[in-house]
C-alpha cells in the first residue's frame, strides 16, 4: 500500500474507533490530512485504501462531516462579520442622526435626495444585519470552535470540500469498481428531495456527488457564503477565504 493511502487508511480507523452517539466529529489534524490526500489524489489516483468496502463507508461518513464542519466555520465567519458590520452601521445612523439635528443651509435641499437614498441603504444593511444576529451563546460557541484555526489551515478546509464538488473524486472513482446504488435505484421521495438542487437527467453524475450538493445547500451553504461577501470588507474577510469561496 502506498503511503499516501495508508496515512489515510489510520485516519479512517482512527475516525471510525472515535465515532460517538452524535455522529461522527472531525478534528482538525484529521481534516488537515483528509485534505492533503485528496489534495494529491489527481495525481495518483490509486484507490488500495478502498479494498475493504467498510473503509469506503467510512469515507462517505468523513465526506459528509467535512460538508459540516465547513458549514459551522462559514456560519462562524459569517456571524463574526455580521457582528461587525452592525457595530459599524450603528456608528454610522448616530453620525446621520446628528448630522440631522445641524443647523440648515444652502446646500441642504441639492443633498437631500442623496442623503435620502444613503438614509434607506443604511435602514437596509441595518435590518439585514439584524436578521442573521444569534444569542451571544450560540455565537460564540460557533466561533470558539474554530478559534486554534489559522486563516490558512481555515483555507484548506474550503479547498478540501470544494474538491468533494468535482467529478474527479476518489469517492466517486472508489464506488465504481464496487456494488452501489445509481440515480435509478433511489426511492421518488429522496429523488424529489435531491431534485431541489440537482438536475436528475443526467444518470452519469455520481449519486453521492448529488447527495452532498443537497447536504451543502440544505443547510444554505451558498446562502452562508454570500452573507460574508455581503456583511465582509477587504479588511474583515481574508482574502484568502475570499478566493476559496470562489473558487
Amino acid at each position: 500500500m502506498c503511503e499516501s493511502c495508508a496515512e489515510l487508511l489510520e485516519v479512517l480507523n482512527e475516525i471510525s474507533d472515535i465515532e460517538g452517539a452524535d455522529g461522527l466529529q472531525l478534528r482538525k489534524e484529521h481534516a488537515l490530512k483528509i485534505f492533503a490526500y485528496i489534495n494529491s489524489w489527481t495525481q495518483r489516483q490509486c484507490l488500495c485504501c478502498f479494498k475493504e468496502y467498510k473503509h469506503l463507508e467510512i469515507f462517505n461518513q468523513v465526506v459528509c462531516a467535512l460538508i459540516n464542519l465547513v458549514i459551522a466555520q462559514v456560519q462562524a465567519l459569517r456571524d463574526q462579520l455580521c457582528k461587525h458590520c452592525t457595530i459599524n452601521i450603528d456608528s454610522t445612523w448616530q453620525d446621520q442622526s446628528n448630522h440631522a439635528d445641524e443647523p440648515l443651509n444652502v446646500e441642504r435641499e441639492s443633498h437631500e435626495e442623496e442623503n435620502g437614498e444613503r438614509q434607506k441603504s443604511i435602514e437596509k444593511k441595518l435590518d439585514s444585519a439584524r436578521t442573521c444576529i444569534l444569542t451571544e451563546e450560540e455565537s460564540a460557541k460557533n466561533t470558539d470552535a474554530f478559534s486554534l484555526w489559522s486563516t490558512d489551515e481555515k483555507e484548506k478546509l474550503l479547498l478540501c470540500v470544494a474538491k468533494i464538488f468535482q467529478i474527479q473524486f476518489p469517492l466517486y472513482t472508489a464506488y465504481k469498481h464496487n456494488t452501489h446504488p445509481t440515480i435509478e435505484d433511489i426511492s421518488a421521495q429522496e429523488s424529489n428531495i435531491l431534485g431541489a438542487f440537482c438536475d436528475m437527467n443526467d444518470v452519469e453524475v455520481p449519486l453521492h456527488l448529488l447527495r452532498y450538493v443537497c447536504l451543502f445547500c440544505g443547510k444554505n451553504g451558498l446562502s452562508l457564503m454570500k452573507d460574508c461577501f455581503e456583511y465582509g470588507t477587504p479588511e474583515t474577510l481574508p482574502f484568502l477565504i475570499a478566493h476559496a469561496f470562489i473558487t
